[in-house]
Formats: C-alpha cells, structure tokens, sequence
C-alpha cells in the first residue's frame, strides 16, 4: 500500500455487495455511515474484519438479521423501554447503528444496536444480542 507524504496509510475502500460503499476507518472496523435498513436511513454501519473486506458469514447474518428484524424490533423496543423504566414503552427510538462482529470465534457471537431516543439529548440508548433471543439493554453517554 502506497503511503501518503504525511504519513497516513489512504483508507481503504471497498463496494461491498451487501453493505455497500464501505471504508476501513481503523485498524479492524468496516464502516458506511449512510446505509439504509429496515426504512431507517442514515444509520452507521460498522463490521469487524480485516483488509479483505466483510466474510460470507457476515453478509450471511446480515441477511439473517434482515430477515427477523421486523420481529426483533418490537422485543427491542420493550427491553429497552423497560431499562429506561418506561410505562408504555416508547414508540420513539430511532436506529442509529449497527455493529455486526468478526464471528471468527464460534463462542462469541455478540452483535449490538443503537437507539436514538427524541427529546433524549445525553444518552445513546443500544442493545447487545446474542442468538435471536438473548436482548440486553444499555445506555451510554
């Protein structure tokens, strides 16, 4: 790879079948900042790999992801209306990101979601998944 006069390595960039116009933005990270899912726009996409770009299995679990959202979304919706002690649970979470890992290592097949919440200026809201029924809010600020 040809390095810049300034010393910085040029980005890497890759039109992914799946994920689109992608640009490695470190190390080990995959990023479109501006890909579309399940009628959200916008949302940051972020997949763990190397130099070779996304796997077959990770194109795999996106499709799979794709595929089950429309009922993933309502579950996540409540666990994380329940984190934040919400009664009824908010209909205003917004889909931010998506972080779908490397899944080279079979035992850790963890992928997490980001929220948004209107009139929430402090706090991204997310959850960690792992299976398709294993939903574990969090919050950070």
């Amino acid at each position: 790879m040809i390095r810049s006069p300034f010393g910085r390595t040029p980005r890497l960039n890759l039109d992914d079948r799946t994920f689109g116009a992608i640009s490695m933005t470190s190390k080990n990270c995959w990023e479109n900042r501006a890909f579309r899912f399940a009628g959200y726009e916008g949302v940051q996409l972020l997949v763990d790999g190397d130099e070779g770009g996304p796997t077959q299995a990770q194109r795999h679990f996106f499709e799979e992801l794709s595929a089950r959202y429309a009922e993933l979304e309502p579950k996540i919706r409540q666990a994380l209306s329940a984190y934040r002690e919400d009664h009824p649970p908010q209909e205003r979470f917004r889909l931010t990101a998506i972080y779908i890992p490397s899944f080279r290592d079979e035992h850790r097949r963890t992928w997490r979601l980001w929220y948004d919440l209107e009139g929430e200026e402090h706090f991204t809201y997310g959850v960690e998944m792992s299976d398709w029924d294993r939903i574990v809010p969090f919050a950070e600020d």
